[in-house]
């Protein structure tokens, strides 16, 4: 979301999803992830207009399906799927490793002398069932 300052629309501005404006729910089970996410507030029924503007005139789109829309913007829809995970964000990882099991061992140092820990007791070393690896460009 980006907020815009627009004339008359006051101090704050206005909160504008520029990627995903809203989505749909074509098959069951993703209507009743929608559903829930709505009971939680993470989402909530579009019940504006949706249309398209061509040479400044506005045409509606017509549709039973429901739109849904992220409260606070679409980035509502991934934090609320992710509340119940250990997520870590920003941290730097030296070294992965797969562990006998399948779990992963991350380590913050090349030596692999400083493991990274899922756990939350401090001084416990458990691994990891998933990683997601997001990394820039150097």
């Amino acid at each position: 979301s980006r907020v815009l300052q627009i004339e008359g629309a006051g101090k704050g501005g206005v909160s504008v999803d520029h990627s995903t404006q809203f989505l749909t729910a074509t098959e069951p089970r993703f209507e009743q992830l929608l559903s829930e996410l709505a009971k939680e507030g993470a989402v909530k029924a579009w019940e504006g207009p949706v249309g398209e503007l061509q040479a400044g005139a506005f045409t509606p789109m017509d549709s039973k399906q429901t739109r849904w829309v992220g409260v606070g913007g679409i980035a509502s829809i991934p934090k609320a799927l992710a509340a119940p995970l250990d997520i870590r964000l920003d941290t730097w990882v030296a070294s992965v490793e797969r562990q006998e099991g399948g779990a992963w061992r991350l380590f913050l140092d090349a030596q692999k002398r400083r493991p990274l820990s899922s756990a939350t007791t401090k001084g416990v070393q458990e691994d990891f069932e998933y990683i997601c690896v997001a990394h820039l460009p150097l």
